[in-house]
């Protein structure tokens, strides 16, 4: 586990501000630099992850991968597995060429229907075309009071003609 001194001197000066550091410390002390236990199995029944990236520039960006339950996986305690074969991604997402200047990433992975998530930060480690791996550096569960319950439905995977997915959300 990580300690809470491990927030960067930005965290720490927000934390400060907002008189929200014993917070942060108390909440710090569930940061780990592996997947817990439980989170392997919910990572794996996941059906999309947001992604968050940054580009040449420093501007962050977010983007949806999706696909069946499996296509993202806990391959180890501090190894994310992205396949993307077994996914959908747009090819001009924003997120593709991001992680060449730059290969931290952050991982959001929420069920909404029962408001759980997990998030995770690292590192892609390895890529090709069948798909990714990130190395955690830190991860730990959200706090959902904030998540309404909402309910997802199926959208067709195939693109339409511009390459975006189409469908009811």
């Amino acid at each position: 586990m990580m300690s809470a001194f491990s927030f960067h001197p930005g965290e720490r000066a927000v934390q400060l501000r907002a008189g929200e550091a014993a917070i942060a410390d108390r909440n710090g002390t569930v940061i780990a630099s592996r997947i817990l236990g439980g989170a392997r199995g919910f990572i794996g029944k996941q059906f999309m992850v947001v992604l968050a990236s940054s580009d040449a520039d420093g501007r962050v960006w977010s983007s949806v991968v999706y696909g069946k339950p499996g296509f993202v996986s806990a391959a180890g305690d501090a190894l994310i597995a992205l396949e993307v074969a077994a996914g959908h991604r747009d090819r001009a997402d924003p997120f593709w060429t991001n992680i060449a200047a730059n290969p931290a990433v952050g991982m959001l992975f929420i069920e909404l229907g029962t408001r759980r998530r997990y998030r995770i930060n690292g590192v892609v480690s390895h890529k090709n075309e069948a798909g990714l791996q990130i190395t955690v550096q830190e991860a730990y569960p959200n706090c959902p009071k904030f998540i309404q319950r909402r309910e997802l439905r199926a959208m067709s995977m195939d693109g339409g003609a511009d390459g975006v997915a189409t469908g009811n959300s």
